[in-house]
């Protein structure tokens, strides 16, 4: 079974340049065979994301 993330908020709060350094470790995780399942409601984020399930 693939690794899985949940993360809740994982670029909250953090500069521009830390969110790109998060979100090249998460696409690294997922292409490695991880499944990351992130809460947010930064736009910028959901921007990125291939998926998205709203609630």
């Amino acid at each position: 079974m693939p690794p899985l993330l949940l993360l809740h908020e994982p670029t909250s709060e953090l500069d521009a340049a830390s969110v790109d350094i998060v979100w090249a470790a998460l696409e690294g995780a997922v292409r490695a065979g991880a499944i990351v399942v992130i809460a947010t409601d930064d736009p910028v984020l959901l921007g990125r994301v291939s998926r998205r399930l709203s609630l």
